[in-house]
């Protein structure tokens, strides 16, 4: 039977709205998505953290990377990682460094509403995702979303994904463009000269890194006419 890991984080996908506030939950609304629409697969789920994205750390990071290694084996067909929209960019980005040699797909997949919102994206996300898992088997860590008044599901290369805009929740990437659409439950390529070539996608896994380590200590330098280096 095929096997998937699910990575539970927090964020709006993992949140519901009481009293007008949405916060993280205990609940897994996910569940009931997989089930209706999975019965054939199997679903290994864990919840190292459960904290809205905003607040999450680098060393957040670091307990969601222990958790996969310590759940980790072989017969996983992949990692789908749920994650808020407001630092997702940050982490698709980190984990596409730390998965770099990794042989399996990672997605990360987010919402623009709490799951049990009818109107929620989030349920197209996860399907999407898991859809790329069975079928497309590609290595490598993307992100699943779908942008506002489209009927498709745009999957971003992880490490190319921008910043949400947070006014109108639209994802894009540095390029542009997408690197596939899954819509009538196919996936479609995006053909430009700015997508990485199929056969750069294999890899060879053997272990994963043991001292990959993420830090709070972050310095941001502004640059300004006038700037002095020397300092």
């Amino acid at each position: 039977m095929t096997k998937i890991l699910i990575v539970l984080t927090g964020g709006t996908i993992g949140s519901e709205t009481k009293n007008n506030v949405i916060n993280v939950t205990k609940k897994n609304y996910l569940d009931k998505i997989l089930k209706s629409n999975f019965q054939k697969i199997m679903f290994e789920t864990i919840r190292p953290i459960n904290i809205l994205s905003e607040n999450a750390l680098p060393t957040d990071w670091n307990s969601i990377i222990k958790s996969i290694k310590k759940k980790w084996d072989k017969s996983f067909s992949g990692i789908i990682i749920t994650y808020g929209t407001d630092t997702l960019a940050y982490a698709a980005s980190a984990f596409s460094q730390f998965f770099h040699n990794f042989d399996k797909p990672v997605v990360f997949v987010s919402s623009d509403k709490p799951l049990n919102k009818k109107n929620s994206t989030g349920r197209f996300n996860i399907i999407s995702a898991i859809n790329f898992v069975l079928k497309e088997k590609l290595p490598g860590t993307f992100v699943a979303y779908k942008n506002p008044n489209l009927d498709f599901v745009s999957f971003f290369l992880g490490s190319r994904v921008q910043q949400i805009n947070s006014f109108n929740n639209r994802l894009d990437s540095i390029t542009g463009s997408d690197f596939c659409k899954f819509k009538n439950n196919n996936f479609i390529y995006t053909k430009n000269n700015l997508n990485p070539l199929m056969p750069s996608f294999k890899k060879k896994f053997s272990n994963f890194e043991k001292r990959f380590n993420f830090s709070n200590k972050i310095l941001i330098i502004n640059t300004y006419p006038g700037i002095n280096y020397k300092y």
